[in-house]
């Protein structure tokens, strides 16, 4: 009986200790364990990108950590919290789209053909990207929230065609 009453105590006392954030582990900075911590940092963005195509932005700490076989404690020593590990899931789902992306578009010569060929091969992303697909369209308010972060190429292209006087200049950043 004093155990049960001890147990319950000390749950009490867990449950009404303050957590502190959770601090994100500085990255070492060259040799073995810089691409250790590398390679662990990039598999579990991996792993995010895949579970929010198939959970969406609902997936817990938990399941990613599940999904990525590693200890939720691992997640914190790359992210602050869930909110800016899935940002940069995000973030980097949609970089690795456009790097490949950049790569297609720059064998066009007409630089209006390379804009339209650029939003056809987003719209097919789930045909050629499908995890990045299917994590966009279940976090397409997160994804429009952090379009300044994405839009770095393809608003080089709309003021590229400003400046060029192929489209209109007004209002060039909406239009980005």
């Amino acid at each position: 009986n004093t155990q049960a009453s001890s147990a319950r105590t000390l749950k009490h006392m867990a449950a009404s200790r303050p957590r502190a954030k959770a601090t994100r582990k500085k990255a070492p900075e060259q040799g073995r364990k810089h691409a250790a911590f590398a390679r662990t940092r990039a598999h579990i963005l991996n792993a995010t990108m895949e579970l929010l195509g198939d959970v969406g932005p609902s997936a817990t700490i938990d399941q990613v950590a599940a999904h990525a076989n590693v200890a939720p404690s691992t997640l914190y020593q790359h992210f602050t919290d869930r909110q800016e590990l899935f940002t940069a899931a995000l973030v980097t789902g949609h970089a690795q789209w456009e790097e490949w992306m950049l790569t297609v578009v720059q064998q066009v010569p007409d630089d209006l053909e390379r804009v339209a060929l650029s939003g056809r091969l987003f719209l097919r992303a789930s045909q050629t990207h499908p995890h990045y697909a299917r994590m966009a369209a279940h976090s397409l308010g997160a994804l429009a929230e952090q379009m300044p972060l994405f839009s770095r190429h393809s608003g080089e292209f709309i003021r590229q065609l400003a400046q060029k006087r192929l489209i209109a200049t007004d209002r060039a950043q909406q239009r980005i």
